[in-house]
C-alpha cells in the first residue's frame, strides 16, 4: 500500500499551499521531487499528512507564496507527518538563494520533518547606511507588513547574496538625493565666493593671494 514517487509531486500545483490526506505508505526515490510551496505571510506549507509511514529521498524543491509579507525571526512549517516513521534517506532541500532568509529540513519528531527557516532584513555585510534602510524594512515587516511595502519586501527577498541586497538597499536609500542636493549647494557656494573675492592668479602666492573684482548687472 505505498506511493512510490520517482517523478514529480506537487501538492496543489505551484502556487497553492494546501495539506493533503494521504491513505498508505509514501516512498521518494532518489529521482523522485516533492514540490512544495511555502506562505510566507500565514507560515504554512503544502504538506501530506501519512495514515503510514515514510521514505524520503530526492529533492524537496521549495517555493514561495506571499513573499513580501514575511516576518522576521525563526519559524518552522510541516511538509510531511505519519502515523508511522518519517525518515529522511537522504532527501535534499532546493531553495531559492536569498540572502535574507536561510531554509534547512529538520524533524521535530520521529513523525514528522519540517521547514526550518529565519527571515533577517538586516544580515551582517551591510554599510551603516544600508543597514540603517534594511532596519526600517524589517521594522515594518516585524509590525505585520503593508500592501504597499509588500512588492518591496518580495523583491528583497530574492535578492541572492548581501551585495545585490546592497545595493536594493542604496535605491530605497535617499543618499543618492542628498548628495544632490549637497552638490548644488557647494555649487552655490563657490559661486558666492567668486562674487566677493577674486583670486590672483600669478606670483608666488598665487595660490593664496586675493585681488579685487568689479561686478555689474
Amino acid at each position: 500500500n505505498a506511493l512510490t514517487n520517482a517523478g514529480t509531486l506537487s501538492p496543489g500545483g505551484r502556487g497553492t499551499v494546501q495539506t493533503t490526506a494521504f491513505t498508505g505508505n509514501y516512498v521518494q526515490q532518489a529521482g523522485g521531487r516533492f514540490v512544495a510551496d511555502l506562505d510566507l505571510r500565514n507560515d504554512v506549507s503544502d504538506r501530506l499528512d501519512l495514515a503510514g509511514s515514510a521514505s524520503l529521498d530526492g529533492t524537496l524543491q521549495l517555493g514561495f507564496v506571499n513573499g513580501g509579507w514575511a516576518q522576521p525571526g525563526s519559524r518552522q512549517a510541516g511538509v510531511f507527518s505519519g502515523t508511522g516513521s518519517v525518515g529522511n534517506a537522504g532527501l535534499a532541500l532546493v531553495a531559492p538563494q536569498s540572502a535574507i532568509a536561510a531554509f534547512t529540513l529538520v524533524s521535530p519528531t520521529p513523525n514528522t520533518m519540517a521547514l526550518a527557516y529565519t527571515i533577517d532584513y538586516v544580515p551582517g555585510g551591510l554599510n551603516a547606511n544600508q543597514a540603517r534602510v534594511a532596519a526600517y524594512v524589517n521594522a515594518i515587516q516585524q509590525a505585520g507588513g503593508t500592501a504597499d511595502c509588500a512588492p518591496y519586501a518580495d523583491r528583497l527577498l530574492s535578492m541572492p547574496d548581501v551585495a545585490s541586497l546592497g545595493t536594493a538597499y542604496d535605491q530605497l536609500s535617499p543618499a543618492s538625493l542628498v548628495a544632490t542636493a549637497a552638490t548644488a549647494v557647494r555649487a552655490d557656494q563657490r559661486f558666492s565666493d567668486a562674487l566677493h573675492s577674486c583670486r590672483v592668479r600669478e606670483g608666488e602666492f598665487r595660490f593664496v593671494g586675493e585681488g579685487e573684482c568689479s561686478w555689474v548687472r
